[in-house]
């Protein structure tokens, strides 16, 4: 069973830097946060059940592997680079993969979560973010160094399991039998399942940072009561009608957690005037002349500026053009996580599209790109509106 002992030390080796980076993570961010040392000792212990659960599905990867490779060939001298070559690669994410959790853990006082995912889905912006924020080379290039020290340490281990013979038939039994233990902990377990401590910074700590953005990127939510500060609602409404009782209208009942609020209409009105919303990507404060910049960038915007109600204390909802999106388009603050517009389920939400519908308008939304990006074709249509990209356009120039 030679060709199976790298399985007990990737394992133990694994084993090991989780429970390493735990002790690291309680050392910089556990005890203020009110993790004392007996619950660190029982987060340990967790920690290593979730680990364990991870490592039968991250074995099963090399569970493959060795059943696909005939003996001949994977005793064989060519295999011995291609074998010692994984090894590096695989060391050195292991390593990697620790200090970026770190890094994370620092920034959002969690274990990957529903963050590092949308982080992925838009790696452009978040490698020069990453690039501008932290020493990207010396940390790869320590990691590499830190790597090779660690592969000449392990090798001499691993070499002699390049001498191992077995028949494939018993290959297979072994492979059906891991098959079947992670079907088993896909039905049965989770990593959050041994997730039951009351401080949140102890579960994440116990936490397995794998599987916690596999969950993320399966689930799509984030746990808003543990990461967001809330009020109780009674005091939230009254907080709300309290404020936007200063602000003219009358509320249409005396339920306090009903916000409805009639405005009497002008008599004589503002007739029917076409009404264009032109939504500018990337166009910050800071480049337009009506709000200050000299360059002369903007010389239409501030014609317009000069022609209407130019508001200057507007600030940006998000970080993201999908969350101006829906604060234009259904005055809707942003939620954590995902936006509104690429949630499901918000088709039948209140939109600029339908209250000008019942006022006998026209809506369209025309969009340069393709619709397809970040839901927008989908939502719009939904929304009230007659949707056009640049799909729908002849001449995109």
């Amino acid at each position: 069973m030679l060709r199976y002992r790298p399985f007990i030390q990737f394992s133990a080796l694994y084993l090991l830097l989780s429970v390493l980076l735990r002790i690291v993570l309680w050392g910089l961010y556990g005890q203020d946060a009110g993790v004392g040392i007996v619950e660190l000792s029982t987060a340990l212990l967790v920690g290593i059940l979730n680990d364990l659960v991870v490592l039968v599905y991250l074995l099963a990867v090399f569970q493959i592997y060795v059943l696909l490779i005939p003996d001949r060939w994977y005793c064989g001298s060519k295999h011995r680079y291609v074998f010692g070559f994984i090894t590096y690669v695989l060391l050195f994410g292991l390593l990697y993969l620790q200090a970026v959790e770190i890094c994370f853990f620092d920034e959002f006082n969690s274990r990957f979560n529903l963050v590092a995912v949308d982080y992925l889905m838009y790696p452009t912006e978040v490698l020069v973010n990453l690039w501008e924020s932290y020493p990207v080379i010396w940390v790869l290039i320590g990691n590499g160094i830190l790597s090779l020290i660690l592969f000449r340490w392990f090798w001499p281990y691993l070499e002699g399991s390049l001498k191992g013979t077995i028949p494939f038939r018993q290959r297979a039994k072994l492979a059906a039998s891991h098959f079947g233990l992670v079907v088993l902990c896909a039905l049965a377990l989770s990593t959050t399942t041994f997730l039951k401590f009351e401080n949140r910074v102890t579960n994440q700590i116990a936490a397995n940072g794998i599987s916690s953005f596999f969950e993320a990127l399966r689930t799509d939510e984030i746990d808003y009561h543990a990461l967001y500060r809330t009020l109780p609602e009674e005091k939230v409404y009254s907080i709300m009608r309290r404020a936007l009782s200063q602000s003219g209208g009358k509320f249409i009942s005396s339920d306090p957690s009903d916000l409805t609020r009639h405005f009497e209409g002008r008599e004589t009105g503002f007739g029917k005037l076409n009404v264009v919303i032109v939504s500018e990507e990337s166009l910050g404060a800071g480049f337009v002349g009506a709000y200050g910049n000299d360059r002369n960038l903007t010389p239409h915007f501030d014609a317009l500026a000069k022609q209407g109600w130019l508001f200057k204390q507007a600030y940006a909802t998000g970080t993201r053009t999908v969350r101006g999106l829906e604060a234009i388009s259904a005055s809707f603050p942003p939620i954590p996580s995902e936006s509104i517009i690429k949630r499901p389920g918000s088709e039948e939400m209140a939109t600029v599209g339908e209250v000008m519908r019942q006022q006998g308008y026209q809506t369209s939304f025309i969009y340069g790109g393709f619709g397809l990006f970040d839901n927008m074709n989908h939502f719009f249509g939904h929304a009230g509106f007659d949707t056009s990209d640049r799909s729908d356009m002849e001449k995109i120039s």
